[in-house]
């Protein structure tokens, strides 16, 4: 169902939710993208069943949403995808709490939010949370570990928000995580070169057999990669791997010569690390890399 025209939604979905077939009836999707809806209300949707909610950016004037809102969908909806990043988050007032929104539903496998959530904390992501596969969220901070009871993850991306501490246990999942790879994204964030506390990249989980870490930094400000930070991460798993797509590398800081002195921990598992010092030759780009061990760290 693809709701795109201005209109009364209470109104409508009251009136449809007279017919027994449509109430019977479990949707396989709603996608709003209206420009003039301000707030989604209690019950706004009446008795109509969706498997999978997006909220599109298209709906520039929508502020608020009741956590009643998608009641309908509690015990039917998979996946959520909240897009339209200037709807208000009120953690003091739980009627219009963005998380209370996401914890009320009961099967999400997906969830996608992209409006600023500011610090997350412990025990903000619920138990209906816990078994959810992919999770993307915005937010400024991390308080304790909100991730810890989370084992069904298998994609975690904190992107687009202030984020620019990591502690040692801010990225922890449950000790009874599956799966062969892990997709942590913390992307277009505050982070820098002394962001990540000692052990924060070790402590992600705590399982026997640990999945492989696919760590994406795009679009941060880190200049070197901190010895004690990223060398034991590099070493935990013979797969583990590091994006540095856009951020702004010192490729002459010695604090990075580690990478060309232990070679064999796996320089190549380190992708996109350009450095500032890029330059022209005969008209193209001289592409230079972090890792690029002929040219580098020659001085240290």
């Amino acid at each position: 169902m693809d709701i795109s025209a201005e209109m009364n939604l209470k109104e409508i979905f009251a009136r449809i939710s007279q017919d027994e077939d449509v109430v019977n009836t479990e949707y396989d999707y709603l996608w709003l993208g209206n420009e003039q809806i301000t707030e989604l209300s209690a019950d706004v949707f009446g008795k109509i069943r969706f498997k999978e909610i997006k909220i599109f950016d298209q709906c520039k004037k929508l502020k608020k949403i009741h956590y009643r809102a998608m009641k309908s969908s509690w015990d039917s909806a998979e996946r959520i995808f909240i897009w339209a990043a200037h709807i208000e988050h009120n953690p003091n007032d739980a009627d219009y709490s963005l998380l209370k929104v996401i914890n009320s539903f009961r099967k999400l496998s997906t969830v996608e939010l992209h409006s600023s959530l500011g610090v997350l904390k412990e025990n903000d992501l619920g138990v209906n949370l816990n078994n959810i596969y992919e999770l993307v969220l915005s937010i400024s901070a991390i308080e304790g570990r909100p991730f810890s009871r989370m084992s069904g993850l298998t994609s975690l991306s904190l992107i687009q928000g202030e984020l620019n501490h990591i502690g040692k246990h801010s990225l922890e999942l449950a000790s009874n995580s599956y799966g062969d790879v892990l997709y942590l994204t913390l992307s277009k964030n505050q982070l820098n070169d002394t962001s990540f506390e000692v052990g924060s990249l070790e402590n992600i989980q705590k399982v026997s057999k640990k999945r492989s870490v696919w760590l994406d930094l795009t679009e941060n400000k880190i200049t070197y990669l901190k010895e004690d930070i990223f060398m034991p991460f590099l070493k935990e798993g013979s797969l583990n791997r590091i994006n540095l797509y856009n951020n702004s590398l010192d490729c002459e800081d010695c604090r990075s010569a580690w990478l060309c002195k232990n070679k064999h921990i796996g320089v190549d598992r380190i992708q996109n690390e350009k450095c500032i010092d890029e330059s022209y030759k005969n008209g193209a780009i001289q592409t230079l890399s972090l890792t690029d061990c002929e040219k580098r760290f020659k001085k240290c």
